[in-house]
């Protein structure tokens, strides 16, 4: 899967994650966008599939976890 961060407007690729695995991808602060609020965009490579989170408001510091499942609607979420 692609992961993407949308912001400002702008989609920007971050990274790719592989099934069964674990990525930790660092976010630049210029990715963070105006008000600190992105959204995160799974592409799935091979197929029509996506995941998109809602709106993130992310602090310099923080983390998100994004569980993806292999039914993507059951996917999860959390800033910390």
């Amino acid at each position: 899967m692609v992961i993407y961060v949308l912001h400002d407007g702008l989609h920007t690729r971050v990274g790719t994650v592989t099934g069964s695995s674990a990525t930790v991808l660092f976010l630049p602060m210029r990715l963070l966008g105006h008000g600190r609020e992105i959204e995160l965009y799974g592409d799935a490579i091979g197929n029509e599939a996506y995941a998109r989170t809602d709106i993130l408001v992310v602090q310099p510091g923080q983390y998100i976890e994004w569980t993806l499942e292999s039914d993507l609607r059951r996917s999860s979420v959390g800033v910390y």
